[in-house]
């Protein structure tokens, strides 16, 4: 049975674009998470240490300067993490998703128009997010100021 959100389950969104940063804390926020936003892997990585309880979810870029979505997939896992971990790409590939597995993501996702897929895997994770979700994708997407 997947564990439903409880108030104030952090989700970490790690990714080096502000832009995507943002997009992504906001659709994240509105499945009912307290987001918490990584600009490096390496940021993430460091923090996931000292972090009590750990969060509920990790979304890692695949692509960002300095520690790649699987190195980081891989250090986050090393320092205990057990929870999800969900790897996003502006392009995927079979080659990809084994390589996402093998560092311990539990998916590998195409960063596609809404994060159609990003949704749906969190709902069938976290199936208190389905309510929240369902209007969060009837609504178009913004970005906070923008």
């Amino acid at each position: 049975m997947s564990p439903a959100v409880m108030p104030c389950q952090d989700a970490w969104i790690v990714d080096d674009s502000a832009a995507a940063r943002r997009l992504l804390g906001a659709l994240i926020g509105r499945a009912g998470f307290s987001v918490v936003l990584f600009e490096s892997g390496a940021d993430a990585a460091r923090a996931i240490t000292d972090a009590d309880p750990h969060p509920a979810l990790i979304v890692l870029d695949m692509q960002m300067e300095g520690l790649d979505g699987c190195t980081t997939a891989r250090a986050i896992r090393r320092a205990g993490y057990a929870g999800p971990i969900a790897l996003i790409s502006a392009t995927t590939s079979p080659a990809l998703v084994r390589r996402a597995l093998r560092a311990g993501a539990d998916a590998a996702l195409r960063k596609d128009a809404g994060f159609a897929g990003l949704r749906a895997w969190v709902a069938e994770r976290f199936p208190a997010t389905d309510d929240a979700d369902a209007s969060a994708a009837a609504s178009p997407a913004s970005t906070p100021g923008g």
